[in-house]
């Protein structure tokens, strides 16, 4: 018997990867932003090598972003069983693998949404699990492999947009405040919507 971690020299990058996609894109600008979903793939290898020996036991946990929300029922794996995360309440993401076979792998996905609203000093998600197995200890973390290290979390950048909170009479129309004359309005309402089965927002500016 052999487990994940029994090889000293092999990276986490070998054995248990994160990747991340953006899954639903509320706005359409192809950039993750407060409301839209990412999707989260995890894929746990067990190399063929030396060993030639299956993987036991193996468990795979993770916890959620404090600036994201478990979208709860889009976790899936293509072995064992999701035991936490589909069920209503559930904030975290796990699944009981079982054994690997010598040179298997298996995938995990699960779905994250970005908090709407969403604190302008938030510029990302960072996510980062867990793969243990009989005679683990510790754990292993998931790497970004598309990251230099062997034990990155998974970063997705978010992008927000401000809108503005001065309005001026631009007297002479060059789309700066020049003072005197071109003075603030007060009391303008501001009407933003979503194309497309978004509530309404209102800010007054």
């Amino acid at each position: 018997h052999r487990d994940l971690h029994s090889f000293p020299t092999r990276r986490s990058s070998d054995l248990a990867t994160q990747t991340d996609a953006l899954q639903i894109d509320n706005d359409f600008d192809g950039l993750a932003s407060p409301g839209d979903t990412v999707r989260y793939t995890v894929t746990i290898n067990n190399p063929d090598d030396a060993f030639d020996a299956a993987s036991s036991g193996v468990l795979f946990n993770t916890g959620i972003d404090s600036n994201g929300t478990l979208v709860v029922g889009t976790v899936t794996t293509d072995q064992g069983t999701v035991t936490t995360g589909n069920s209503g309440g559930d904030g975290t993401v796990a699944v009981d693998v079982g054994k690997i076979a010598d040179a298997g792998s298996v995938t995990i996905t699960y779905d994250v949404q970005i908090d709407q609203p969403l604190d302008t000093a938030v510029t990302q998600l960072s996510q980062q699990g867990t793969v243990t197995s009989d005679d683990l200890t510790g754990g292993l973390p998931t790497d970004d492999a598309a990251v230099g290290g062997t034990t990155d979390a998974t970063t997705t950048p978010i992008t927000q947009t401000v809108i503005g909170n001065f309005i001026w009479n631009d007297l002479n129309g060059d789309g700066v405040q020049d003072g005197g004359a071109e003075t603030g309005i007060a009391g303008v309402t501001l009407d933003a919507y979503w194309e497309i089965g978004r509530a309404s927002c209102r800010e007054r500016v």
